[in-house]
């Protein structure tokens, strides 16, 4: 009877009572060596009769349970370390650390910051927009729907696995501009934003010999909105632009980018410009010469 109890047992932890001869009968027939745990009465059997089982040994019980416990710690150590010894896992981690944690040497420092309101440009013309026919031209190969940065809608943008290395875009703009102000933005919760950010320029593309002009180094918030940097020194006329995501505020999969914007002055704006200011130099310049 002492088998009797440990399948009764077993039938317990499982969710499962033993409670009539066909079940033991089914599990004399399925089970290896379990019928010598079994005394079947034929009449008892014929007429489906109750079984009361005898009172479960309390020290049995407990072995039985350490015993499952072991395999069940055993069983989650296992898919463990399986989890831990995931190549990729282990990469993304690693990507993550060096991408949140390493500080920049002060040569690295940025030079401005995005903090100004992206609505004082509402009136100006964004060269960066599909609509005047801006293309993206070249973005890293995890890089997913890069031509949603080229429009106004927040709910579309451009998705970027965060430990992707080289993360960049190459825009071509509308015209030939002196840049003075670009905004970078992401609007998407449970994702991580840029954090530094390498700003190049060039007037053909490929650039020649490669080389593309550097523009600035700059530092955006941990924040869920547009982001306004402006432009101390554009240094060329550009016509393509190229943004690096050097580093990125978080642990999160993905870093998408919502907004892309450029602004500046064309060589025909520039020129108006520059003789706007002339004529206003002009009559202080007749006034000193005619005292």
């Amino acid at each position: 009877m002492r088998c009797w109890r440990w399948w009764h047992t077993v039938g317990i932890l499982a969710g499962l009572t033993i409670v009539d001869a066909q079940t033991e009968l089914h599990l004399a027939t399925t089970v290896p060596n379990a019928s010598e745990c079994f005394s079947l009465d034929s009449a008892s059997t014929a007429e489906n009769e109750r079984v009361s089982p005898e009172p479960v040994d309390s020290s049995l019980l407990a072995e039985l349970y350490a015993t499952i416990s072991s395999q069940q710690s055993a069983s989650y150590q296992l898919a463990m370390q399986s989890v831990s010894n995931e190549p990729a896992a282990t990469a993304y981690q690693n990507s993550a650390d060096s991408a949140t944690d390493e500080p920049l040497s002060s040569a690295e420092e940025p030079e401005h910051s995005g903090h100004r309101d992206a609505r004082s440009l509402k009136d100006r013309f964004n060269y960066a927009s599909g609509d005047c026919a801006a293309v993206v031209l070249k973005a890293n190969r995890e890089a997913r729907g890069t031509t949603a940065i080229l429009n106004s809608k927040k709910d579309q943008y451009m998705l970027n696995e965060c430990s992707a290395r080289n993360k960049h875009v190459v825009v071509e703009l509308c015209d030939d501009i002196l840049i003075d102000t670009f905004v970078l933005g992401n609007y998407e919760f449970f994702s991580s934003t840029f954090k530094d950010i390498m700003v190049y320029a060039s007037d053909r593309y490929p650039p020649k010999n490669n080389k593309w002009t550097f523009i600035g180094h700059f530092q955006g918030t941990n924040s869920r909105d547009a982001q306004v940097f402006p432009v101390r020194d554009p240094k060329i006329w550009a016509k393509y632009i190229l943004i690096e995501f050097t580093t990125h505020y978080g642990r999160e999969f993905y870093c998408p980018l919502t907004v892309f914007k450029v602004y500046g002055a064309t060589q025909m704006e520039q020129y108006r410009k520059e003789e706007e200011e002339e004529d206003m130099q002009e009559p202080a310049t007749l006034t000193v010469d005619a005292l």
